[in-house]
């Protein structure tokens, strides 16, 4: 999948719109290397978003377990 950003948008911007959370920020700066040096990405720029398997919470307390 790919990703055009809309205005300046930092990473972790990005990976909350695609993934839920910010904290794969650094899954989308592995996959584009060619645009690291940005902090913050200019406006048109098309990135690579690899599917990844987001885990979801489990509904049942730990302590229920």
């Amino acid at each position: 999948m790919e990703y055009t950003t809309q205005s300046y948008e930092p990473w972790d911007f990005i990976a909350k719109k695609v993934y839920g959370n910010e904290r794969y920020a650094d899954i989308l700066m592995e996959e584009n290397p060619q645009y690291i040096k940005f902090s913050i990405l200019p406006p048109n720029t098309t990135i690579n978003v690899p599917k990844i398997q987001i885990p979801q919470p489990s509904q049942i307390p730990p302590w229920r377990k």
